[in-house]
């Protein structure tokens, strides 16, 4: 069926980068078991049906298929919000760059209420939620919208535990934008732990969140981008859960002022990853950065508003592939460290 492209005036930013930032700190930016109908039970834990993340030493289940993309027959229903459908997937959504994601982006087609068509296996489908309007009962609506690849329900104040439990059983889903979502919290992420294919999940400001919430990703073994800035009752305990994704490629612990140099030592396995987001976590010293000089892979590294000093530069020296490098308003940090590491790696973007 031949469906007519709509203007739709949404951003990349808001679509992959997420930024919701102050503009006056352009600083970079870096997702079917037990379920139960009751809203209730969803929202404060089904009794004796609690969905709990399993032990670090159980078997990885990346290894375990997931379900089989194939065309599928859809009717999209009546909710708040905006579906997408793209002819493609998003070109690595864990590494967002703006100019490919602009170029993507050109393709997209508004899906109205009542559309019916086809859909196949390699189009994406998007439901985007209105910030105002968007509910729990929402999200009931489009959990039948099968096909769904990404959900984005940025500043969705109405939204909760509730809704997530709605989005559990949702298998092919890869992406979710919970940016600023202030009405989830820690057994809401049991829901999330629940998406089996996700790659890219984004909890920025969600400031109900804490260790106890980061605990169930354990399961999220797919997971290749995590941004949990502001998540500010996160603490190391919290990053230690975190150990095990080993498909990690960006994370963003920016403003998470409670984790010191002993939560970066929890990162070590996470050998694929690439880009790291520290600013504003106060706490951590030199030695942490001491930590991340194994880290081999690191390209991007964001350390502003921080109390590192040269002699933590001194150990990025190890950072073979590092491009990357943020350092505003890191006061200690003179111009004789950084000319000693733009010595080393002249083809370093260094930004002070």
């Amino acid at each position: 069926m031949k469906v007519t492209a709509t203007a739709l005036a949404l951003s990349v930013c808001l679509a992959f980068a997420g930024c919701g930032g102050d503009a006056s700190n352009p600083t970079p930016d870096l997702e079917n078991t037990g379920q139960q109908s009751n809203v209730a039970g969803a929202e404060g834990g089904v009794k004796n049906q609690q969905v709990n993340a399993p032990d670090a030493d159980e078997p990885d289940e990346t290894d375990e298929p997931l379900p089989r993309l194939t065309n599928r027959d859809v009717t999209i229903p009546k909710t708040q919000g905006w579906f997408q459908l793209y002819e493609t997937a998003p070109p690595d959504p864990a590494q967002p760059d703006a100019e490919a994601l602009s170029a993507w982006e050109q393709g997209k087609v508004e899906l109205k209420e009542g559309w019916k068509g086809t859909i196949n296996e390699s189009q994406y489908l998007e439901y985007t939620g209105d910030p105002f309007t968007t509910t729990n009962r929402s999200l009931t609506a489009i959990k039948g919208v099968l096909p769904l690849r990404s959900v984005r329900l940025v500043r969705c104040k109405e939204v909760s535990n509730s809704g997530l439990f709605e989005l559990g059983g949702m298998l092919e889903l890869e992406s979710l934008n919970l940016d600023y979502c202030r009405g989830i919290s820690d057994h809401g992420l049991s829901h999330v732990a629940r998406l089996k294919a996700l790659r890219v999940l984004r909890l920025t400001e969600c400031t109900n969140l804490t260790d106890k919430g980061l605990a169930h990703l354990k399961s999220s073994r797919r997971l290749e981008m995590l941004n949990l800035r502001s998540c500010t009752e996160i603490t190391d305990t919290g990053v230690e859960s975190l150990a095990g994704l080993n498909r990690m490629r960006n994370l963003s612990l920016r403003n998470c002022s409670k984790i010191t140099d002993a939560g970066l030592g929890h990162l070590s396995a996470m050998t694929e990853l690439q880009t790291l987001d520290l600013i504003q976590c106060s706490k951590i010293t030199d030695a942490g950065l001491a930590v991340l000089a194994t880290h081999g892979k690191l390209q991007k590294l964001y350390l502003s508003h921080m109390q590192i000093t040269d002699t933590g530069l001194a150990h990025l020296e190890n950072m073979k592939d590092l491009r990357e490098l943020w350092l505003i308003e890191c006061p200690k940090v003179s111009d004789a460290g950084i000319n000693a590491l733009k010595e080393k790696f002249p083809d370093v973007n260094i930004r002070r």
